[in-house]
């Protein structure tokens, strides 16, 4: 979970400004910098809780608290909230191709599935 919350901030640091070379690379060309040019502000709070509540739920876990699990939780509805608004609002699937959409609905499924986790740990006694 580190991990990936580590790639999905340095994908953060690289799309909010926008870096048009970093854009370029990962191959969306010129819809992929109009997309993330002026990138509403709401959805720019949304993305920056989803990647914050990803990042310190895992570390959480490490030291055993129970905070953990409303965190991971807060990760997973932000993931996913953003996810379906880009979707319907923003034309994301256009911009920035389906593999994109796929693999960011990927990373809701393991946001929510280190959730049902952090809960089981709870459930274990695990997180105090």
């Amino acid at each position: 979970m580190l991990l990936l919350a580590g790639g999905g901030l340095w994908d953060y640091l690289n799309l909010i400004e926008p870096n048009t070379a970093y854009i370029e690379d990962q191959g969306w060309g010129a819809s992929g910098i109009a997309y993330f040019t002026d990138y509403p502000i709401v959805l720019r709070l949304l993305w920056t809780t989803a990647l914050l509540a990803a990042a310190a739920a895992p570390v959480l876990v490490l030291f055993r608290s129970r905070f953990a699990v409303p965190l991971a939780l807060v990760a997973a509805v932000a993931q996913a909230l953003l996810l379906v608004s880009t979707l319907a609002f923003m034309d994301r699937l256009a911009a920035l191709g389906t593999f994109t959409a796929l693999f960011d609905a990927g990373v809701a499924i393991v946001f929510a599935a280190f959730w049902g986790y952090c809960r089981y740990l709870r459930a274990r006694s695990a997180l105090r």
